[in-house]
């Protein structure tokens, strides 16, 4: 027998019985690993050692590096062959696996067979029971281990030992209860740290009725939405605070969308969550705010716009939608309410982005008027035998925003005006200057600009003047403005000798001042061409000339870009185009006239 069988057999002792089969096979995998490790090619290596230590210590040593190598490399796959061959060695160790647990099975299914021969044959396998006959093995019982007084001693050595152990794990438990109670402290003091900061800060804090928690008050003063002006502070596992603002609640802003055409030319800037910059609490309790904030912003809104349908001010989707004139051409707002939790990138150019914001911020600078303004109403002592007002008007916040696009748009488009006038003058040869209006908000400049002067000025009459001063005549002045608080919102007017004539529209007053730029011509002819007088009344240049009275007429189509001099059968005519334009001076082509 070789010396490795000798595991195979029991332990040498005085009386002691032979280990049973359990402890054979427990002995076996602790000295000899698993079954699935014992090969025939790891037997022969062992058995060769055994001959020539010197070798198989050299062989171990290098195989040992070897695997040190290996493991230290990177045994990630990095092609699809390397994936599938990992595939297959955890398929064949799946299998070996499945191999070990049928072999013993049947083992022990023979050795049942033994002393139970129905129960055991029914789980030994078809290739066993063809391989090795039923009740071939068999186990016998050994006799109970007579006393020994060293391994008594032993064992109550070992009993001392679970003692002192069980003490020490009483021990630890009181030591982790004193660290529990420890953490606990830390929390509640960090928890009450930050409600003492944000108090500090000037934020009203309470404990919310009914429940156990605190709560932090953000509403506003004058507000017209009093439902969830409230958030609960909930402690989470490491004593910070969380806002809870309660189901639904999300974090939402206004955002204005400028377009042009089909085209975006400009968003408002959202603003960001709060764990992507600030992680205090008060930076999320001023987002909770703010959020609350616009909610009411765009409620307000919504209800405003439906008043000023007539202005163009319409409701689409979820959107409030409207269109101003800049100088380029027409632009499309659309005012949304958007969660700040989604994605809400806009695909813009960015040439209006300065607009966008500017449109928010004055839209929100006027809600926050409307609340100082309701706090002060409610500050004020009540007229006697007054009776109460249950119709609450809607605020006056896209109202003001309207009346001052609408503004801009009137001088963007009289100063569009004032320059095709003065190009077509210049084509003529008429000397002509041009002063373009400018859009102006009516604040004093001197001084800091505080919040409640830019309140003011919103609502304050505002108005911009451009003038043309054509030759040597009087100047004349074209004036559009805006009164906010009025039922007519813009007015225009010119200002000619002197005198001040108003229009209700743009329209009419540049047709009466072509017509007014188109006597100015007339007399201006009449300084600079000997014997031509001009008739008011007829709007004619005439002379006496050889073949009888000569007579002439200009006429102005500013909206067109013609300027033209009849005389006879004779036309000539001035455009902004170089093709179809006379080159001749407008005086020179009256000469001309006068000649044939």
């Amino acid at each position: 027998m070789a010396a490795n069988d000798a595991t195979l057999t029991p332990w040498a002792s005085s009386g002691e019985p032979a280990p049973t089969l359990g402890q054979r096979l427990q002995q076996l995998q602790f000295e000899r690993g698993h079954f699935r490790d014992i090969t025939e090619e790891s037997l022969r290596a062992e058995m060769a050692a055994d001959e020539n230590p010197e070798s198989g210590a050299n062989t171990d040593d290098g195989a040992d590096e070897q695997d040190d190598e290996v493991q230290d490399g990177d045994q990630r796959p990095t092609t699809r062959q390397d994936l599938y061959g990992i595939r297959q060695q955890l398929l064949t160790h799946v299998g070996q696996a499945h191999q070990d647990i049928m072999i013993a099975l049947d083992a022990i299914s023979i050795l049942e067979s033994t002393y139970a021969p129905a129960q055991g044959a029914a789980t030994i396998s078809q290739i066993a029971k063809q391989t090795v006959p039923t009740a071939s093995i068999g186990a016998d019982v050994w006799a109970r281990t007579p006393a020994d007084p060293a391994r008594e001693a032993q064992n109550r050595i070992i009993a001392t030992n679970v003692r002192a152990k069980s003490l020490s794990e009483s021990a630890d438990s009181l030591l982790a209860a004193a660290a529990r109670l420890q953490d606990n402290v830390r929390k509640e003091a960090r928890y009450w740290s930050q409600i003492k900061e944000i108090m500090a800060k000037g934020w009203n804090v309470s404990r919310m009725p009914g429940q156990k928690h605190m709560c932090v008050h953000f509403g506003f003063n004058g507000s017209t939405r009093s439902g969830r002006t409230t958030a609960a502070l909930i402690q989470d596992d490491e004593g910070n605070i969380t806002l809870e603002r309660g189901i639904g609640a999300r974090p939402q802003a206004v955002r204005a969308i400028l377009k042009r055409g089909n085209r975006v030319v400009g968003t408002s800037r959202l603003p960001l969550l709060p764990e992507e910059r600030e992680p205090t609490l008060e930076a999320r309790v001023r987002h909770a705010r703010d959020s609350l904030f616009d909610e009411e912003l765009y409620h307000e809104m919504i209800r405003e716009s439906r008043t000023l349908y007539g202005q163009g001010v319409t409701m689409k989707g979820n959107s409030i939608t409207f269109t101003y004139n800049d100088a380029i051409g027409s632009i499309k707002v659309e005012l949304d309410l958007v969660s700040l939790d989604e994605n809400n990138d806009v695909d813009s150019d960015g040439s209006q982005d300065q607009v966008a914001n500017a449109l928010m911020l004055t839209a929100r600078l006027l809600l926050g008027r409307a609340h100082r303004k309701r706090t002060k109403q409610k500050a004020e002592v009540p007229a006697p035998m007054k009776t109460k007002e249950d119709r609450k008007e809607p605020l006056q916040i896209l109202a003001p925003i309207l009346v001052f696009m609408g503004h801009s748009a009137n001088v963007h488009q009289i100063n569009a005006y004032a320059n095709r006038l003065g190009a077509l003058l210049k084509r003529a040869q008429i000397p002509a200057t041009v002063h373009k209006a400018r859009v102006e908000l009516p604040i004093d400049t001197e001084g800091t600009i505080t919040t409640e002067s830019l309140y003011e000025a919103l609502f304050r009459q505002s108005s911009a003047t451009a003038s043309i001063e054509v030759a040597s005549l009087p100047p004349f002045k074209l004036t559009v403005g805006s009164t906010p608080e009025d039922t007519v919102w813009h007015t225009f007017s010119y200002v000619k000798e002197g005198q001040t004539f108003d229009w209700t529209n743009l329209k009419d007053l540049t047709e009466d001042v072509d017509q007014y730029i188109t006597d100015a011509v007339a007399q201006y002819l009449t300084s600079e061409c000997e014997g031509w007088k001009f008739q008011p009344r007829s709007g004619l240049l005439v002379r006496k000339g050889a073949a009888g009275q000569l007579s002439a007429s200009v006429e102005l189509h500013t909206d067109e870009g013609t300027l033209e001099l009849k005389g006879g059968n004779e036309t000539a005519k001035w455009t902004l185009e170089d093709v179809g334009s006379d080159a001749r001076s407008i005086v020179t082509a009256l000469a001309d006239i006068a000649k044939d």
